[in-house]
């Protein structure tokens, strides 16, 4: 049975981390959250953080100059980048931050969506989309490199797209059709074993995450709802589209589900809101100096059950650039940063009806 009617609770105060990332992924794997992505001086790094929030180091350094995903699978993490060359790599590494092996990732054609690790029942994957239009091509880990390639042909263009492993396979959401419809594929042995058109309209930003037997999918639909479903292993719905957050004039721009081995789920949601109008100076001189509004992106955190009822939501950052979590011991870690990296812990409490 799924975790329901709990709220969140910032354990203490956010504290700082001492590598100040511009790009960052994260996945748990043995009691920590790692941390891979791009510091502000273009070094690609890895870090790792408990649930009581302590660091094992200032950060190893990945032979990456760009950090495109990073999963964790059979006992090590999954890295994806760019290499020198513009080459796509994976790298597996251990806990501690040991690089064991990598690979160049060859492809005949254009990445429209950069390969990214994907863990599933059947070990770990890469999962990228290239071409004209963009085909969906996996290849498989092997303990020392890379295994199989399948190329699955889609009939056209992936506008977004979010990807879960679970124990049969993948499934993959995908925002098609210029933008006007949302498709959920199941593929399994490389090939897809089921398609399905979810009821929205002129959707965003998907985000997918496993809840004990059902499969979760958030998305933004216009004019702008933040909208949850749910569905069995066979892509069946489970119940009709639940509204997580109606459209308002500061609206959601990103919806991310974050999914706990024991059902507990919560989902971040990152705003855009005007803080100040827009204005033109007029100088002495006489010269106009004109400035757009004044935004910032408001980071809120709330628990969800697979009905879609939201707990109380937290603001974690008023002005978040970016942010990457996942559960660690029943704890919800967040590494997010405005100015400064900061850590924030949040540990679950009974719901007040």
């Amino acid at each position: 049975m799924s975790v329901t009617g709990f709220d969140l609770r910032l354990s203490h105060a956010a504290t700082a981390l001492p590598v100040a990332f511009g790009t960052l992924h994260a996945a748990a794997l043995s009691a920590r959250l790692h941390l891979a992505g791009l510091d502000d001086a273009r070094r690609a790094l890895h870090v790792s953080v408990g649930s009581q929030g302590d660091l094992t180091d200032a950060g190893r350094e990945l032979p990456l100059i760009e950090v495109t995903g990073l999963s964790s699978c059979d006992s090590r993490l999954y890295v994806t980048g760019v290499a020198a060359a513009d080459r796509a790599t994976v790298l597996a590494v251990s806990a501690d931050g040991r690089v064991l092996w990598d690979a160049e990732v060859p492809t005949q054609a254009r990445y429209r969506h950069w390969p990214r690790p994907v863990c599933t029942g059947g070990g770990a994957w890469l999962f990228s989309t290239a071409g004209d239009p963009g085909a969906m091509r996996l290849i498989q880990l092997t303990g020392n490199g890379l295994g199989l390639e399948h190329v699955v042909p889609l009939p056209d263009d992936s506008d977004g797209i979010a990807v879960l492993g679970d124990a049969t396979g993948m499934v993959v959401a995908r925002v098609h059709d210029a933008g006007q419809r949302l498709q959920l594929g199941r593929l399994v042995g490389g090939r897809i074993t089921l398609r399905v058109e979810v009821q929205t309209s002129r959707p965003t930003a998907p985000s997918l995450a496993r809840v004990d037997d059902a499969i979760a999918l958030a998305w933004i639909a216009a004019p702008g709802d933040v909208r949850l479903q749910c569905f069995d292993a066979q892509l069946r719905p489970l119940g009709a589209a639940a509204v997580l957050q109606p459209a308002s004039p500061s609206p959601v721009v990103e919806v991310r589900l974050l999914a706990a081995a024991d059902g507990a789920l919560a989902v971040a949601l990152l705003g855009d809101k005007v803080v100040a109008d827009a204005r033109v100076i007029h100088r002495a001189d006489g010269t106009v100096e004109a400035h757009g509004p004044r935004r910032t992106a408001p980071l809120r955190i709330a628990s969800c059950d697979r009905d879609g009822h939201l707990g109380n939501a937290l603001l974690v950052d008023a002005d978040a650039k970016l942010y990457a979590g996942d559960w660690v011991d029943g704890k919800l870690l967040l590494a997010h940063r405005s100015r400064d990296m900061r850590l924030s812990l949040f540990e679950r409490v009974p719901r007040v009806p």
